[in-house]
């Protein structure tokens, strides 16, 4: 497993970090590492940083070199699995009703839905 290169806060804790997929309503596909803690959800990639000006909720930064866009868990309202045997997928709502779907293909879900508890 791979680390988070964000610079986490001091009481934040990682909980684990996966390469998948992050599609946003509206805005594209983007492959990124995800790093889930326990306090936020940070997405590392190629982000256009002109979506801060689409997607309230979530916040963008700049490190370096690296795009950050990153979900505060408290903004999560819901989050829906889908598995299929080509596909497996989980869907986070936010607070402001923005929808973000984390992509893994045909990778397992499971250990992202368990730090996500």
């Amino acid at each position: 497993m791979t680390e988070c290169r964000y610079p986490l806060k001091e009481k934040e804790k990682e909980l684990g970090t996966w390469t998948t997929n992050i599609i946003i309503s509206d805005a594209g596909c983007y492959p990124v590492t995800l790093t889930i803690t326990n306090i936020n959800l940070i997405f590392h990639g190629k982000f256009e940083m002109s979506l801060s000006s689409i997607i309230d909720i979530a916040r963008f930064e700049t490190h370096g070199i690296d795009h950050y866009m990153i979900i505060a868990r408290k903004n999560i309202t819901k989050i829906t699995p889908r598995k299929s045997v080509f596909n497996r997928r989980i869907t986070i709502m936010t607070c402001d009703n923005n929808e973000f779907i984390i992509d893994c293909c045909m990778h397992s879900i499971d250990s992202i839905l368990e730090a996500l508890k």
